[in-house]
């Protein structure tokens, strides 16, 4: 079997935690592979692991009509097929492409769901979710996290429970 792992290349947290699954899978000897950018392609690179460069593409323009790199679920593999379908050199950068392969680019990604319609679409799963009275709708419903993650010490001010810091509520000094 074969893994492919795509941490955030921002910091080392995410490759950090992604290198310890990666060793648990590679005791089970699952073939790991890691795609990666920025201080974290070298970290994963270091620790003997087969790494491949994030894509070089930036999706957008500067008019703000194409942002497939927000909203097409921000995955390597989806840019490489919208690439494939257009013809067009993953390897490019956008301000090298030109009109012609910007216009089939973009009816390529009219196929795909993206921006209100994606938007709409979230909304109407979670919707479904809180109506049929699932867990993750219940905890939609209470404004809480729908995934598993902790409470005691994350989403606490949706809980109601803030703490004061210990330079707040000082007293200001009266003179006597």
């Amino acid at each position: 079997m074969k893994v492919y792992i795509t941490p955030c290349g921002i910091g080392l947290g995410h490759s950090g935690r992604m290198l310890s699954v990666a060793e648990q899978l590679k005791k089970k000897n699952v073939e790991i592979f890691f795609s990666t950018y920025g201080p974290a392609y070298n970290f994963v690179k270091k620790n003997g692991y087969k790494v491949f460069d994030a894509p070089d593409i930036m999706w957008g323009e500067t008019d703000g009509v194409v942002d497939v790199g927000k909203t097409v679920a921000k995955a390597p593999v989806t840019a490489k097929k919208i690439l494939e379908k257009a013809q067009v050199d993953e390897s490019i950068r956008v301000k090298d492409l030109t009109e012609d392969q910007i216009n089939i680019i973009r009816t390529v990604v009219d196929e795909y769901t993206v921006e209100g319609e994606l938007r709409r679409e979230v909304l109407q799963n979670v919707k479904r979710l809180k109506d049929i009275g699932c867990y993750r709708g219940l905890r939609h419903i209470k404004r809480l996290p729908a995934h598993g993650q902790r409470t005691k010490t994350n989403s606490r001010t949706v809980r109601g429970n803030v703490r004061q810091t210990a330079g707040s509520g000082r007293r200001a000094l009266t003179k006597t």
